[in-house]
């Protein structure tokens, strides 16, 4: 199901002047975000429990982390597992 904007909104968005195509844009563009921030979230959760137990290593540089796979074991599984899936989709 789609998100649409009320009608309270769509006078606020008139009385600032803007479009109505336009504010439907910026609508869109700032859910759109929004659920990205979320799975950077969750992604960030998951690498920091897997760095507590020892399964990744990190580096950071200035606010950008770098995470590495610790040990030739949890790599290979990692990468039959990647191409497990990619032969799904095949």
């Amino acid at each position: 199901m789609a998100a649409t904007i009320d009608e309270r909104s769509k006078v606020a968005i008139q009385s600032a002047g803007l479009g109505f195509r336009e504010a439907e844009r910026r609508y869109f563009e700032h859910e759109r975000l929004t659920v990205e921030e979320r799975y950077v979230q969750l992604l960030s959760h998951q690498l920091r429990a897997l760095r507590e137990r020892g399964a990744v290593s990190r580096r950071k540089d200035c606010r950008i982390a770098c995470y590495r796979l610790v040990g030739d074991h949890l790599r290979r599984l990692v990468l039959d597992a990647a191409v497990h899936g990619a032969e799904g989709t095949a």
